[in-house]
This record gives C-alpha cells, structure tokens and sequence, in this order.
C-alpha cells in the first residue's frame, strides 16, 4: 500500500505531465498564427478592392468627410494591430459605406480589406482572403 505522500507525488506528477502537455498544445497553436505578413491576399483581389475604394470610399477618407480616419499610415495599421482582421471586416461590413452602411455584397468587403493591406504595405500572396478564415489571421505591424 502507497503512503500519502507517496500518493500526493504521483498526483503532482500527474499534474504537472498534463500541464506540460496543455502548454505545448498552445504554445504550438501560438507559433502557427497567421498575420498579415504571410500574404494572405491576391493581387486580383486587392486590384479589385482598388475599384471598390476610389468609387465608394475614397471621397470620405480623403478628406471629403472631417470624422472618416485614414486609411492608410501607421495610424490604421496601430488602431488595428494585433487584432484578427475579422474585428476589420467586420467593422466595415456592418458600418460601411456610412450613408448606407452593411450593403455591399461579402465580396466587395473582403475585395477592400485586401486592398487595405496591400496600401498599407503588406505583402501580395497567391489566394484570397477568405471570410471563414478571416479570424485566423493577426493584423500585425510590419516591424
């Protein structure tokens, strides 16, 4: 028969194992985060965000509108940073366009983030950005 103590070893043993095992499932989910480094968006993609932004946006984040932030800058890219670009898409597909916020098809929101990214110089990848794996994907500074 075990002491007590021996058991409390085992226990603590027991713990510590599982403990082990838990922070090296996160850590290893950690380091595979996707950002906005890895080029998560196509050139097609953003050329077509281009056209959404000159006709639709353009006029007010320009200057046409006292109260639109900049899209482009340090300024955008710290006011996003370190959120999944979900909290963007988001954002601008529930308030954007502003006198007629939420109706543009998913595609001209993705289209425009993309854009976004490629403006505020992040790099061109081979595929497009996907709404269902938008929260996957950190916005991050380029340094």
């Amino acid at each position: 028969m075990l002491s007590k103590s021996s058991l409390l070893l085992m226990k603590f043993r027991t713990c510590s194992f599982c403990l082990s095992i838990f922070l090296l499932f996160a850590l290893s989910a950690l380091v595979q985060a996707q950002t906005v480094l890895d080029s998560v968006y196509s050139k097609s993609q953003a050329q077509r965000g281009a056209n959404h932004y000159n006709t639709i946006c353009a006029d007010c984040h320009e200057g046409g509108e006292p109260d639109a932030l900049p899209l482009f800058g340090p300024d955008f890219v710290d006011r996003w940073r370190e959120a999944p670009l979900s909290f963007l898409y988001d954002f601008i597909s529930a308030n954007m366009p502003a006198d007629d916020a939420g109706t543009l098809p998913a595609a001209s929101y993705l289209e425009t983030v993309a854009f976004l990214l490629q403006e505020n110089g992040f790099p061109v990848g081979n595929s497009n950005l996907a709404v269902d794996g938008l929260s996957e994907i950190l916005l991050v500074g380029s340094n």
